[in-house]
């Protein structure tokens, strides 16, 4: 064989493992090698309380972020006694605030292609789930994200679920100052929490189907709908005012009388309710003041009388959140963004509101400042 054939020949051979490149200890220092260490330190900690398996573990230091693929879990609830209950997982992804904003805490937690079969869940649950016609639990997305800026103290807060064949389910909740109160008992510290608004929109994904087969029919008449979740929603109220405030009103004042918050609140699940049933997509409670007036939320005060709780947070039932009521035409926000001649002093007033505070676009800062 010629030479140089021979010598592509070696070239070609793999080396020997001695001759390999060895792990230096810049390796074993490496700050995701030093976080995947704590990572699985953190699920060996966590199979003392749950059997788990994970498939792939990967780590990205500057997105801040940590991936687990193909995950199995047993958590073994008390009324599994066969351990029939398996929790599966295609992809966890865990995010923390990224590596250039040490300003902001960040908490992200979303699950994808998450599956579990009914044992997993108490009975009482298991009864809903069979009302809805459902024998397993498929959840393609589960995410829980809070947002909180040291800066300000301002912080976000979102939960979003969705159920093949059931609901999606959207809980947000946006603070304009939120943190604790240790000066007279650190130990159990009061939380000092200005809510700008918060939501809850449950969205019909063919549960509907279902369950309005199992309600009594005075719920979906529709020419008694109204009255019906008016008296239910009113009579629980009352109820619940009853028990707060026995012995503490003046004597001949009425404990189960509703306050003008309830009442509102009652109205509104009234007419949304019938309204629902003529169009069964999504239902939506939400905070009904103005969210660039922010309330504190007084959370002792509320234990000892609910109604405050009422009257101070307007819940209301809607069909459509405000955040989507709110949305500017994406043709003036264009506008506005191009620099285009002619646009109105107001529309530019609107549009950067907008921006900044995310009620009616998405929000950028830097854009709104503009």
């Amino acid at each position: 064989m010629p030479r140089p054939a021979l010598l592509a020949a070696a070239l070609a051979l793999p080396l020997p493992v001695a001759a390999q490149e060895a792990p230096t200890l810049l390796d074993l220092i490496r700050p995701e090698r030093l976080l995947e260490g704590l990572a699985q330190s953190a699920i060996l900690g966590l199979r003392t309380q749950v059997d788990l398996k994970y498939g792939d573990l990967a780590i990205s230091l500057p997105a801040g972020r940590v991936t687990m693929t193909d995950l199995q879990l047993w958590p073994l609830p008390d009324w599994d006694e066969t351990a029939e209950c398996e929790i599966t997982a295609d992809r966890l992804v865990l995010r923390t605030a990224a590596i250039d904003r040490p300003d902001r805490l960040r908490l992200n937690a979303a699950a994808y292609g998450l599956a579990a079969p009914d044992i997993c869940l108490p009975p009482d649950m298991r009864q809903g789930l069979a009302m809805a016609g459902v024998g397993a639990l498929s959840l393609p997305h589960v995410a829980f994200d809070i947002v909180y800026d040291i800066a300000s103290a301002e912080a976000q807060m979102e939960l979003r679920a969705i159920a093949d064949g059931i609901a999606a389910v959207d809980l947000t909740a946006d603070f304009e100052y939120l943190w604790i109160d240790g000066r007279e008992d650190m130990e159990e510290p009061e939380p000092v929490a200005f809510l700008r608004s918060a939501t809850l929109a449950v969205e019909n994904l063919g549960a509907w189907a279902n369950l309005q087969g199992m309600l009594p029919p005075g719920f979906t008449a529709p020419q008694q709908a109204g009255m019906a979740v008016e008296g239910a929603i009113g009579a629980a109220l009352a109820s619940m005012n009853r028990d707060a405030l026995a012995g503490t009103v003046p004597e001949g004042t009425d404990p189960s009388a509703l306050s003008p918050g309830q009442q509102a609140l009652v109205a509104s699940a009234r007419d949304s309710w019938v309204a629902f049933l003529a169009d069964p997509r999504r239902l939506v409670l939400e905070t009904g003041y103005d969210p660039a007036e922010a309330v504190y939320l007084d959370v002792v005060a509320y234990e000892e009388d609910p109604r405050l709780a009422f009257d101070d947070l307007m819940p209301q039932v809607v069909l459509t959140p405000a955040s989507a009521r709110a949305a500017l035409p994406a043709a003036v926000v264009r506008a506005v963004l191009d620099g285009a001649e002619g646009v109105a002093p107001q529309d530019r007033r609107r549009v950067g509101l907008a921006l900044l505070t995310g009620r009616g676009a998405p929000r950028n800062i830097a854009a709104a400042l503009d």
